[in-house]
């Protein structure tokens, strides 16, 4: 860890006056555990934010990352290293703070999505297949914001109740011997889903659904 530190340094010192990290130094940082584990971070919600954004938001997004790749890392890491950090627990600070901030948008897109949505966008059917386990969700109105979700799988299915209304991220649904689930709607056509142990004694319905079909109601 020594030599690796001492190689840093030395490419540190070899450069321009002002902190500017090159692809060499790139990877040399990569093979701190830290650093590294921030920087996959940023990878994944780079990639998560391709998905959720739309084309004009993921370009400007872009735009903005090869900026701070460019020069405002750097320039955020040097205040880190004037202020006694290490060259790597500098840069595994700025790649996680520039990672959560891409995940703070993320978040603000989808609760955008959710509360723009309308009931109608919310009802229809949803399926989850993991290994051997396939489930169908059914989400359905039955008066103004009484919704109705039932769940089919392994020869089983749940009815159960609860309110929705717009705006709504999360909602739970009850039956009348104690079978509850809890719905958390991430996406316009996804919905994850947490049940209780009663539940669970029928069929575990945890899982992440995906949108099979528009609502035709």
């Amino acid at each position: 860890m020594k030599r690796l530190i001492t190689t840093l340094a030395v490419l540190f010192l070899i450069s321009a006056p002002a902190f500017a990290l090159s692809d060499e130094q790139y990877l040399e940082l990569k093979k701190f555990p830290g650093f590294a584990a921030a920087d996959q971070k940023l990878t994944q919600a780079y990639n998560e934010a391709e998905k959720v954004m739309d084309k004009s938001e993921f370009e400007a997004l872009r735009e903005s990352q090869r900026d701070w790749i460019a020069g405002q890392r750097d320039i955020r890491a040097e205040t880190f290293i004037r202020d006694n950090y290490s060259i790597a627990d500098a840069y595994t600070r700025v790649t996680l703070e520039r990672a959560e901030s891409i995940l703070a948008r993320i978040r603000t897109i989808q609760n955008r999505v959710v509360d723009d949505a309308g009931i109608d966008d919310i009802a229809g059917e949803y399926a989850y297949s993991e290994s051997e386990l396939s489930m169908r969700l059914s989400l359905m109105i039955r008066d103004e914001s009484l919704f109705e979700v039932s769940f089919a799988g392994r020869g089983s299915r749940m009815v159960m109740y609860g309110y929705l209304k717009p705006g709504d991220k999360t909602a739970t649904f009850n039956d009348d011997w104690g079978d509850q689930a809890v719905l958390t709607f991430q996406y316009p056509d996804t919905v994850s889903v947490k049940v209780n142990d009663t539940f669970k004694d029928a069929f575990d319905a945890d899982g992440t659904y995906k949108r099979i079909k528009e609502n035709n109601n």
